[in-house]
């Protein structure tokens, strides 16, 4: 039997930023193929965060059953304002689940977990969505070559 009230029952919530960056994680070994993968996850994260500019954003990771050693670098180094831990469960279910976690208005960045960000890259997509608002996706484009 429940007994008074819930004291945060007039709280009010602030919820998910407008942007949400995320991003979906896998490193099943540190063998082989896998050897540098670690810093190649890390380098992605990190300049995904420092690259997206002064922008009011929030940070989720869906990490599909990874070593000890990247959910320990996510929790306690990384800190993404989000963070998911899960088995492998395929990178599209983990994508489809965030997006559905999201309200609709929420303007959402998925990335893998090996791409480079280069200073600016929020703004350029930003200023597609603004400038023609009736368009549903944007897409950045990797760039093998530094210019």
């Amino acid at each position: 039997m429940r007994v008074g009230n819930n004291p945060n029952r007039t709280d009010i919530l602030d919820g998910y930023a407008p942007i949400v960056l995320g991003v979906i994680t896998h490193l099943p070994n540190l063998d082989g193929y896998h050897e540098r993968r670690f810093e190649v996850v890390k380098a992605c994260l990190e300049s995904m965060r420092i690259n997206a500019g002064g922008k009011d954003f929030q940070i989720m990771v869906w990490d599909n059953g990874s070593t000890p050693a990247l959910t320990r670098w996510l929790k306690r180094s990384y800190q993404p304002d989000y963070l998911m831990l899960s088995d492998n469960v395929g990178k599209s279910i983990a994508r489809a689940s965030m997006v559905r976690m999201l309200p609709p208005k929420t303007i959402v960045g998925i990335s893998d977990d090996d791409m480079w960000f280069y200073p600016g890259w929020l703004d350029a997509h930003l200023e597609i969505l603004h400038t023609y608002p009736r368009v549903g996706t944007v897409s950045g484009w990797p760039v093998r070559t530094q210019f």
